[in-house]
């Protein structure tokens, strides 16, 4: 309201009080209130409607507090949606300010968002000939309500019925549009619409076996579906793989497809064996066929392959013969694996050290077949170089110098001849022939490489003093014995003044005591000979004689 505040003023002396009186306008604060729809269901959009009182002035601002964590500032009373994503209570507050800044207090009101039923059934098999289709509802609701729930529903045949879990009959074969509603204690209603398939009443079972011209008793049989029915699809199949023998053990199928393939694996067996099979195909609780055949499961063979024992990696291609079909099918076995040949020769060196899988397949004439597998270790082998082929001077010695590989080696050498010792990597040679020595090395897991080396043995060479070049095929030549193992040596002959007569860088072919092509005289002439590898020259004399 408006006030008039006067103020009057007094000094000491009593002279006459002055009086001032100023009116003054006390606003009336807004007063905040709204307005929200009655039944709201999860998931909600809620509308609100404010309807705040001014009293003085105009609402410029409404500030919202949904109490869901959201808020929101508006600058207008128009009505609007706010989104609730779950059930629940909410505390939903409105404070509201005017143009003059007069702010309200908080005006709170709880709202209630109820849950919606989840609508779900289950949809019937059925065909034309069972007496009803059984409908089974599954709904539920977030706060355990079920049992307060009403039904409605529509079987889109112009029926309906408000039983949770009816049974209705059809009478076309068709395809329904079946439609749940479902409401809750607190009002909420939800819909679910499904496809229900009234199928014919003449389904035909049938089944073709795809590998029939490869039926062996360790592979699957393979059969696939090709049932039909004259409407809507096959519900079931019950197929009996061993009708006779096993008539109670059956495989059923609640969702079958066309062309779906179904395995089976028939016991082992080296004989062949026949089997009733049968297939029923419903497309409804009573309507239904099927089918009976026989098929015959070849015999298979049998495949054993035993244990191998290690071998060396360094040793010949060998034939194996620890794998066999062990019951006398006639047919072909093939190997195969790193290192073996399809014929079972195996070979170490191809395959190398390490541990490997050979296979060995048996195929019977039947085309049945099998195979077995076994390990074999191939064990490494040392590698050995025995060394360069060495020369020595007769009388002398040389220290052999393999080059070897490998771990807890042994070591023999063959001959032993002009050896110090024939078990040691290094001995020392002092043959007085020519010889080939071989180096055996052997691993501490029995493994053995070998290489050879040759020793040259030069002996001193034995120089004559005469010949007789008067060509009687008996000493023509002056012949050194021994000379041609050096094949850098030289020869000089001169005469007594000093005039060379004769000259050779190597002694491949002997002087015949010519000089240019002509006969020498008879005479003595001086030579020097000059061996090289580490021996001194030779000189003296030889003669010519006829």
């Amino acid at each position: 309201g408006t006030y008039n505040v006067t103020l009057t003023i007094t000094n000491e002396s009593s002279c006459s009080p002055v009086t001032f009186t100023q009116s003054i306008k006390v606003l009336k604060r807004p007063v905040a209130n709204f307005l929200q729809q009655t039944i709201t269901c999860a998931p909600p959009v809620v509308q609100f409607t404010s309807t705040s009182i001014a009293n003085d002035g105009t609402i410029v601002k409404w500030i919202w507090d949904f109490g869901d964590g959201k808020t929101e500032e508006r600058t207008s009373e128009a009505a609007f949606d706010h989104p609730y994503v779950t059930s629940g209570t909410y505390s939903v507050k409105l404070r509201v300010i005017t143009d003059k800044t007069c702010e309200s207090d908080v005006f709170t009101k709880s709202i209630i968002v109820n849950p919606s039923p989840l609508v779900d059934f289950l949809l019937p098999e059925v065909c034309l000939q069972d007496a009803f289709a059984q409908f089974t509802d599954k709904s539920s609701i977030s706060d355990g309500s079920e049992a307060q729930f009403t039904y409605l529903w529509d079987f889109g045949d112009q029926t309906t019925s408000t039983l949770q879990n009816p049974k209705h009959k059809y009478n076309l074969a068709a395809i329904y549009h079946v439609t749940l509603t479902v409401k809750s204690n607190s009002g909420c209603t939800t819909t679910s619409v499904k496809d229900v398939t009234v199928n014919g009443s003449t389904p035909k079972a049938d089944f073709v076996v795809e590998n029939i011209n490869s039926l062996c008793s360790n592979k699957d049989v393979i059969f696939t579906n090709k049932s039909t029915v004259d409407f809507g699809s096959v519900t079931k199949l019950v197929w009996y793989f061993d009708l006779n023998n096993t008539p109670a053990v059956a495989v059923t199928d609640e969702d079958p497809v066309p062309d779906k393939t179904y395995n089976h694996l028939y016991p082992l067996s080296v004989t062949n064996k026949s089997y009733s099979i049968m297939l029923q195909a419903y497309s409804g609780g009573i309507c239904v066929d099927e089918k009976t055949t026989t098929i015959t499961v070849q015999a298979v063979p049998q495949v054993q392959f035993t244990a191998l024992s290690p071998v060396c990696e360094g040793i010949t291609p060998f034939q194996i013969r620890q794998a066999s079909e062990i019951h006398g099918f006639p047919g072909t076995g093939v190997f195969s694996g790193l290192g073996i040949s399809s014929s079972g020769i195996f070979n170490p060196a191809i395959a190398g050290p390490g541990v490997h899988t050979l296979k060995y397949t048996f195929t019977a004439q039947n085309g049945c077949d099998d195979s077995a597998t076994s390990q074999i270790t191939v064990l490494p082998a040392p590698i050995v170089n025995a060394g360069r082929d060495t020369v020595i001077l007769e009388g002398g010695r040389s220290k052999l110098n393999p080059v070897v590989s490998g771990t807890n080696l042994t070591y023999k050498w063959s001959p032993a001849t002009g050896l110090d010792r024939d078990d040691i990597p290094n001995p020392v040679a002092t043959p007085t022939e020519d010889i080939t020595y071989i180096l055996t090395v052997t691993s501490d897991q029995g493994c053995s490489a070998l290489d050879e080396v040759f020793v040259k043995v030069l002996k001193s060479p034995e120089i004559p003093n005469t010949f007789t070049p008067n060509n009687d095929g008996i000493n023509d030549t002056w012949t050194i014995k021994y000379l041609n193992s050096y094949p850098g040596c030289s020869v000089t002959i001169f005469t007594r003044w000093g005039v060379k007569v004769y000259r050779s860088i190597g002694y491949a072919q002997a002087w015949d005591g010519k000089m240019n092509g002509n006969d020498l005289p008879v005479g003595t002439y001086y030579y020097i000979v000059d061996p090289k590898n580490g021996r001194k020259m030779y000189s003296g004399s030889v003669s010519i004689i006829k």
